[in-house]
């Protein structure tokens, strides 16, 4: 038996439905012609993922032993539409594969850059198509769960890692409220500070894979050693140990790891050999097992795979194979289903069209138990009010129906959806709703002008004094004690605006002296609509007798005049910050400029400061003034002839309130059609399609 320790663990009682599970009892061959018989993805290389679907074909030279996979077909038709599972690569990165479309959310690392998650060295993205790469959408490969959200935490700088990056990797992990972590690199030692954070993962319900190594002997790595975590090595299509595999007393499971046809870096695809892509098959099956049956807990789940396992090698457990190779169909087949499931039929809306009714639409998948008539509800609030309960329409088929309600523009809605079982078992969407819910907003936004300072977009630097130094500079940063290492856009991004850049000495050698140093924005056209800004800053200054501040301000004049919107102390790193216009309803002009201020008047502190990530967004539905809108003839589309019938409007006596087609030209609610409605329209019109 195994040297590892699972708490809570208990076997399971397989229960096959009838006609589920049948190849498994047949002869190989049979298995085989059973394999081949079945409806396939139309991904181009799927042939080439003998892992997923091994039917004997040759790779790299080698025939294959048919049956000798993780029996992906066979679990899809058991399981169609899996709910979304969080799986978070603690690796080398990943990069945003064609095949991995809207299923990479933004990472982030523990080392170098911290807002950069591409992948260093090809393997997390190889991980990650394994796991997830889209089926059926006639590109590529096919992933083992199709609607799964993958968290890239980059620990690699340059393919290598310590047990603190991974640790602080896990741990990050776990605060990000995912279901399962894989760790596909691996370290020679492990620290007190790794096995806490696995522990902390298993204590928050989170499975931890890890891959084995691949020293090819019997020598344990980590995390793969440590504790709670489910270690993999690798097989061959022949269903042996992969030559380059570890084993040991520590391995869990085994799966396909030898020459893997998955997702690259360059947006191409290759074979590859690694227990790293043996821990991603068994990840991409543990999200299928979770994505069918969400009520399971981590133990839960790593003993049913453990107990659904393909037995190779010794019987029972074994150094090479551990209790064996992951079997998806079995492991599907032998979950207690739940008593139902609520799955979204389309992504759920991140926002919503202001003053609009929206409409969801779920499918309420039978397990357990069958679903009790006019039990399917949509419970929905503007927090902080209570939930709103509303009977879902039945479409047939298991299909129901409900809308939000209109509401106002920047309004966030939070809801989520119940239904009943005839055992009278009540299930959530999300499972631990109404601690948990979704959330959509009200709005509809257009970005003005966004600023990544990747290039120059027309920002000026002003410095005053002789002596001052410090001044505003568009560079890739060099990392002090008191400036940033790098820039905060994500990934390839590398610019931003630091003060006192320099190459070289103490952390004051360039710092802000004197001055004040000011970083003013080129202007922005927002006419009269309301808009978010929003920008990234970083302000550090310690010693002297007074600390320094780094002032943020606004104009609407062309730099007349400018008004404060907030002042800063100090940052703990990279901080966002954003406001709306309309907090400031006294500051009017059409053109916004924004301006970032700081200065170190007797030069006695260390003072730096540094923006990124800057950018205005329009907010159309706010301020519009009852509805103006622009659309006079109401046919759509804001055009000329929308501005000859303005222009009529402009000559014309005030609108009163409900002053007919006048109406959609009063932006700013004052009852008369002016220059100031006019600026508006023209700022409409500029953004109509």
């Amino acid at each position: 038996m195994s040297g590892k320790k699972w708490r809570c663990a208990a076997p399971f009682v397989m229960v096959v439905p009838v006609g589920v599970c049948a190849y498994l009892n047949e002869p190989l061959n049979a298995a085989a012609e059973s394999k081949q018989a079945r409806v396939l993805p139309d991904d181009p290389y799927f042939d080439l993922q003998w892992g997923l679907h091994n039917t004997g074909q040759e790779v790299e030279g080698t025939p294959g032993l048919p049956g000798a996979d993780v029996s992906a077909p066979e679990a899809w038709d058991v399981c169609t539409m899996p709910s979304s599972v969080t799986v978070a690569v603690i690796g080398t990165g990943v990069d945003p594969h064609p095949d991995l479309v809207g299923r990479l959310l933004e990472g982030t690392g523990t080392v170098g850059d911290l807002y950069d998650s591409l992948d260093r060295c090809d393997s997390g993205t190889r991980v990650a198509g394994i796991m997830g790469a889209e089926r059926d959408n006639e590109m590529g490969i096919a992933g083992l769960h199709d609607t799964i959200a993958i968290l890239p935490i980059r620990v690699s700088e340059a393919c290598t890692t310590t047990p603190a990056e991974i640790a602080e990797g896990i741990n990050l992990a776990v605060e990000a409220g995912v279901h399962i972590i894989v760790v596909p690199v691996t370290v020679a030692y492990t620290t007190a500070g790794l096995q806490e954070a696995v522990d902390t993962a298993l204590d928050a319900d989170v499975l931890v894979v890890a891959a084995a190594g691949n020293t090819g002997g019997d020598e344990t790595r980590y995390p793969a050693g440590c504790e709670h975590v489910l270690a993999v090595s690798a097989t061959n299509n022949q269903d042996t140990l992969a030559d380059s595999s570890s084993f040991g007393s520590h391995i869990d499971l085994a799966a396909p790891g030898w020459e893997i046809w998955s997702t690259t870096t360059g947006e191409d695809y290759g074979y590859g050999t690694s227990t790293a892509y043996a821990a991603a098959h068994v990840t991409g099956v543990a999200a299928l097992v979770k994505g069918c049956s969400p009520q399971l807990s981590a133990n839960a789940l790593a003993q049913l795979l453990f107990d659904s396992a393909d037995d190779l090698g010794l019987s029972s457990w074994d150094d090479h194979f551990g209790h064996g190779r992951v079997n998806a169909e079995a492991a599907l087949s032998l979950a207690e289903p739940p008593a139902l499931r609520i799955v979204a039929v389309n992504p759920l809306p991140q926002q919503v069209p202001p003053e609009e009714v929206a409409t969801l639409v779920v499918k309420v998948l039978e397990g357990s138990e069958t679903l009790q008539p006019d039990s399917v509800m949509l419970a929905h609030r503007i927090s902080p009010e209570e939930f709103t309960m509303t009977a879902m329409t039945d479409l047939g088929d298991g299909l129901f129906e409900a809308h939000l309600p209109a509401s106002p523009c920047e309004t966030v809605i939070e809801y989520y959806f119940s239904a009943t079982g005839i055992e009278r078992t009540q299930v959530t969407d999300p499972w631990n709703a109404p601690q948990a819910f979704h959330s959509t907003m009200a709005t509809e936004r257009q970005v003005l002008f966004t600023d990544d300072f990747e290039q120059d977009l027309g920002w000026t630097m002003e410095a005053q004094g002789a002596e001052t130094t410090g001044e505003w500079e568009r560079v890739e940063p060099v990392g002090t004690t008191a400036q940033p290492e790098y820039d905060r856009s994500p990934n390839a991004g590398t610019m931003c605006y630091v003060t006192g850049q320099h190459t070289g000495g103490s952390a004051g050698t360039a710092d802000v002296d004197y001055g004040p140093v000011c970083l003013v924005s080129p202007a922005v056209s927002v006419g009269t609509l309301d808009a978010e800004v929003r920008f990234a800053r970083w302000f550090y200054s310690s010693g002297g007798d007074d600390p320094d501040e780094l002032t943020v301000e606004m104009s609407r004049d062309g730099g007349q005049s400018w008004t404060t919107v907030e002042t800063i102390d100090s940052t703990d790193g990279w901080e966002f910050h954003s406001f709306k216009l309309s907090d400031f309803p006294d500051v009017i002009g059409n053109d916004l400029n924004m301006r970032f201020t700081t200065s170190d008047p007797t030069s006695d502190s260390l003072t730096e400061a540094a923006v990124d990530e800057f950018s205005v967004t329009a907010i159309l539905c706010s301020g519009s003034g009852g509805g103006a809108d622009g659309d006079a003839d109401d046919n759509g589309v804001i055009d000329l002839d929308d501005y000859a019938i303005l222009h009529s409007c402009l000559n014309g006596p005030a609108v009163p309130s409900g002053g007919g087609v006048c109406d959609v030209f009063d932006f700013n609610d004052d009852n008369h059609v002016d220059l100031m409605d006019v600026a508006a329209f023209l700022t409409v019109f500029d953004l109509a399609p």
